[in-house]
């Protein structure tokens, strides 16, 4: 899915093994120049790398493309982690990650300065459409534009109410509802939305198709059950051969 060079010779690489099929995890391994050997690169979470986040208000953007450190020892990938697309710096050397943007937006998009002091991110969350955010590693990440705040303004926007609930297994699945205020009389028509792919995944992402169904006094009810991205290879996994 991508390979990118590394300052020692060896490639750094984000691929697939398919052993389960689309389940699988895209992972990231690490090529020696020598030998040829592929060795993998333990982030120590069952996440798989990219972004995997519905969003009906995005444009096309390279979903696999890490930035790697001058000295080699550091690399940036996005990773779907339950409802949010986050960006993580991955230890090259001793493994693990370091989340870097937060659980309650997704980044979209993002550029690194070649050095990593200074990064760009498109930042989105149910209730604010994109907008480009500056982050430096001393200090906290910025909004730098405002292209859509006017007409947010001007529009009622609908905050995602938590509805975690717990399947026949007592698995707990994490759901949302954008309810319109207010008990109308005999009650209020209801859509629940249902993800394709299957593995993708709703969360803090903008969708312009839920807003106008909420803004007509429908409330909207989405969630990530079995066979979603963003909650490891087994509950990705769970789907298949069981549809229906």
């Amino acid at each position: 899915l991508a390979v990118r060079p590394m300052p020692s010779g060896d490639l750094l690489a984000i691929g697939n093994d398919l052993k389960l099929g689309t389940a699988s995890n895209n992972r990231m391994w690490r090529v020696r120049a020598r030998s040829g050997r592929t060795e993998p690169v333990d982030l120590g979470v069952d996440l798989s790398l990219g972004d995997g986040m519905n969003s009906d208000v995005r444009f096309a953007s390279r979903d696999h493309d890490p930035w790697i450190s001058p000295e080699g020892n550091r690399a940036r990938v996005r990773i779907t982690e339950r409802g949010a697309v986050r960006l993580a710096d991955v230890d090259l050397k001793r493994g693990g990650l370091t989340w870097l943007s937060p659980d309650n937006s997704s980044t979209l998009a993002w550029h690194a300065a070649p050095d990593g002091s200074t990064w760009a991110e498109v930042r989105s969350s149910v209730s604010e459409l994109p907008e480009l955010w500056i982050s430096r590693a001393d200090s906290p990440a910025r909004r730098v534009t405002g292209h859509n705040d006017r007409l947010l303004a001007s529009r009622r926007v609908f905050v995602a109410k938590p509805l975690q609930f717990k399947a026949s297994d007592g698995s707990r699945v994490d759901g949302w509802g954008l309810i319109p205020s207010g008990r109308p009389k005999g009650g209020r028509p209801a859509v629940l939305a249902i993800h394709g792919g299957p593995k993708t995944a709703y969360g803090a992402a903008f969708l312009l198709e839920f807003q106008m169904l909420a803004g007509a006094g429908i409330a909207v009810l989405y969630s990530n059950p079995r066979g979603s991205d963003g909650y490891g290879e087994q509950w990705a996994h769970a789907v298949h051969g069981h549809y229906g």
